[in-house]
């Protein structure tokens, strides 16, 4: 049994608001918002972020975050008609929905205000501009930080395995699956990069164990086909083509054995779990 609790982001939070043809039934409103200050800055980032001047919006949305936190800045696009009378909170899909069917009832057409309609997120904005900045190790302090309070926002989730990819194609490593956010003993939230166990070994999930030793503070060693994690208290060792492990004289059995990819060593993620209840704080 899998003890790790893995955060999996599956739906959809947009660093800007997509054009809709369906609102959604639900009320949406982008909260907390953002001071008139802080407003006025995550859009010149926006424009800023649309024009590829990845430095200026990463600058501004840092002032904001900085500042504000994470926060919201909603707004129509310039030159929208409205029907005269009409208000719409940009903040507000409901309102917004409101002022289309009023369009409707006195115009007799349809204008679809969702298509004109920008949500920036501080928070996002950062893991966008750092991302096209390739500067993948800062982008995952923020992107932990969204995927923490917004499990659901997929496209961060998307940025963050991008950047995992590309870090591991930068220091040789084929690139694994995707990226998992997970949820240790001590509290911490990290990222681990992840491959799924296929033929005899599907059913699992793999991590590298250097990452393991890297998050946990241990040194590793490899000799042929074991490896040895110690530090901090633990001597552990790990063989591959077994799924035993002894952790300090203590056998544990893993799902399913470890075993190499190319020159790396993969193990399943329930040991990542074991040794961070076993190490010394």
């Amino acid at each position: 049994m899998m003890h790790a609790k893995v955060i999996i982001s599956i739906v959809l939070i947009s660093l800007f608001s997509e054009a809709l043809c369906s609102p959604p039934a639900a009320e949406i409103k982008f909260e907390p918002r953002a001071s008139k200050w802080g407003e006025q800055l995550l859009r010149e980032a926006y424009k800023s972020f649309k024009e590829g001047n990845y430095n200026r919006a990463y600058e501004l949305a840092k002032r904001v975050y900085d500042k504000e936190g994470d926060v919201w800045a909603a707004w129509l696009e310039e030159g929208i008609k409205l029907p005269p009378g009409v208000q719409v909170n940009p903040y507000n899909y409901e309102s917004i929905l409101q002022a289309m069917q009023e369009y409707r009832k006195r115009y007799g057409g349809f204008m679809n205000y969702f298509k004109h309609h920008i949500a920036v997120n501080s928070t996002a904005l950062l893991v966008h501009s750092l991302f096209k900045l390739n500067r993948y190790e800062e982008l995952e302090r923020y992107a932990v930080d969204l995927l923490t309070r917004y499990p659901e926002a997929g496209r961060i989730r998307s940025v963050l395995d991008a950047s995992r990819r590309l870090r591991r194609k930068k220091e040789g490593k084929e690139p694994l699956d995707h990226s998992l956010l997970v949820e240790l003993p001590d509290g911490r939230r990290v990222i681990i990069d992840v491959e799924r166990g296929r033929r005899e070994r599907a059913g699992a999930l793999y991590t590298p164990a250097g990452d393991i030793a890297y998050l946990l503070g241990l040194h590793l060693e490899q000799q042929g086909n074991r490896a040895t994690f110690q530090g901090r208290g633990i001597k552990a060792i790990v063989q591959v083509g077994s799924d035993q492990v002894q952790i300090n004289g203590r056998s544990f059995k893993l799902p399913k054995p470890p075993y190499m990819k190319d020159k790396e060593l993969l193990v399943p993620i329930e040991l990542l779990q074991q040794l961070a209840k076993s190490v010394q704080r």
